[in-house]
């Protein structure tokens, strides 16, 4: 019981030296502005239309459209670009305190950051397209003219014929959420393990090229059959309507998550046995 105390108050302590950081305050903002840039122009759209929209559709496209997914993971790499977090308190406390705690703090401080993240980018959402939206868990005529792409506002907006089809918005939303906040503390974790060998530039480094790879795909290289392989082992790629779409929540789903859930347990079981190693190190 001790030990889940002093886990609690680190992470209470890393929350406000961190969550509430000028750094994370400034990735809203970015990502206020930056959404502000892809859904007005859809706004307008929506308006002249003089039809309405599900929100759940919206956030779908958010965050399931190749061509959108990159605005927001922009602000997964500032927010995981800082971990292990806790800055020049880290050493002090890795004298202290339990190791192992140590990381649990860092992971779910992690996991918390995402989940306000992802929230929040869903609220920025319906503030720009509020007057033109509805809170109606069925497909919306707008959004049936949409799934073999279109062009507003420099945007391509892009619908999934498979998720239409197969899914409602609101079990796509929330199939797609999850998938994407499994995938992001991933890569989060990727930059833990990288920094303990001195090496986080480098699991940043692997993030933007994980992102890079993912946008090469959908300008069809998955075509050849080399490129079709990665995009079962990139987790990025897994942002799709794609893996929600085909057969619900059955088949490509399922294979998603569970490669997400093992990668993501595999990564932590590393970062502690590097703990074990007499020349680990943390970079800060």
């Amino acid at each position: 019981m001790a030990g889940y105390r002093q886990t609690w108050a680190y992470t209470k302590n890393l929350i406000r030296q961190d969550l509430l950081s000028v750094k994370t305050f400034a990735v809203y903002i970015f990502m206020f502005a930056i959404c502000g840039c892809v859904f007005s122009p859809i706004s307008t759209w929506i308006m002249d239309s003089g039809d309405n929209i599900g929100y759940w559709e919206m956030a779908d496209c958010m965050l399931g459209s190749y061509t959108t997914q990159l605005f927001y993971l922009l602000g997964v790499l500032v927010l995981i670009s800082g971990i292990p977090y806790g800055g020049k308190e880290i050493p002090y406390y890795l004298i202290r305190g339990n190791k192992a705690e140590w990381v649990t703090s860092n992971i779910l401080l992690l996991i918390l950051h995402i989940v306000l993240y992802y929230v929040s980018v869903c609220l920025f959402i319906a503030i720009y397209i509020l007057p033109g939206i509805r809170i109606e868990n069925q497909w919306s005529e707008l959004y049936n003219g949409c799934k073999n792409g279109k062009d507003i506002g420099n945007v391509w907006l892009y619908f999934s014929d498979q998720a239409y089809n197969t899914t409602t918005p609101l079990a796509c939303f929330l199939l797609l959420m999850i998938e994407a906040v499994l995938c992001s503390v991933l890569l989060g974790m990727l930059v833990f393990l990288f920094s303990m060998y001195g090496k986080r530039r480098i699991g940043i480094l692997l993030c933007v090229v994980l992102f890079g790879i993912n946008s090469l795909l959908d300008y069809g290289l998955d075509q050849f059959s080399f490129f079709c392989f990665i995009k079962y082992i990139n987790p990025v790629s897994f942002l799709s309507q794609y893996w929600v779409g085909e057969e619900g929540i059955s088949g490509t789903f399922v294979y998603a998550l569970v490669f997400l859930i093992i990668a993501i347990i595999s990564v932590y079981s590393i970062i502690l046995c590097r703990m074990k190693k007499s020349d680990w190190m943390v970079e800060t």
